[in-house]
């Protein structure tokens, strides 16, 4: 999946040891002289980054790379989840890197009754329906979102699988 503008990424040097790490942004500010620096996506369509390494002699090494962005949100959506009280995959969210400006999540049961919804990425489903578990099953969902920084609002469907 291609990273969005807000978007962090982790930049990875693999080269012979240096002294010094500049690593440039493509309006050529110095954003870090870390080794593997984490940086965030600031344009639409690609960001240009340059490296540039001097080692223990002087010499002056450099390499740039483009990133190609993209204007969708990712976000990643669990397939199942087990609401169970054993501390472990108890509540079913979603996660992405981005900063949403629109979140709709709801949940139907196969009869097409909606059992869950949220406008907060951060609260997820217990697997409760009126204060009871529901029982192990397939059930279907529905995702409207955009991120802050992108214009372009999507939509996802699928299927959560309800184990015990």
């Amino acid at each position: 999946m291609l990273p969005m503008v807000g978007e962090m990424i982790n930049l990875i040097y693999t080269g012979s040891p240096v002294v010094t790490y500049n690593w440039i942004d493509d309006k050529d500010v110095l954003f870090s002289n870390l080794v593997n620096p984490v940086f965030t996506i600031q344009n639409q369509n690609f960001t240009s980054i340059y490296l540039y390494v001097q080692n223990q002699y002087g010499c002056i090494d450099s390499i740039s790379k483009n990133i190609i962005t993209s204007d969708k949100v990712n976000i990643w959506v669990p397939n199942s989840f087990t609401p169970n009280e054993d501390g472990m995959n108890d509540v079913y969210k979603l996660e992405t890197a981005t900063d949403l400006d629109v979140f709709n999540f709801y949940i139907y049961n196969r009869w097409g009754q909606l059992i869950f919804e949220s406008t907060n990425i951060n609260y997820g489903w217990d697997g409760k329906y009126m204060n009871e578990y529901v029982k192990p099953d397939v059930y279907i969902w529905t995702l409207i979102y955009s991120g802050k920084n992108s214009k372009v609002s999507q939509r996802k469907e699928g299927t959560v699988n309800v184990i015990r």
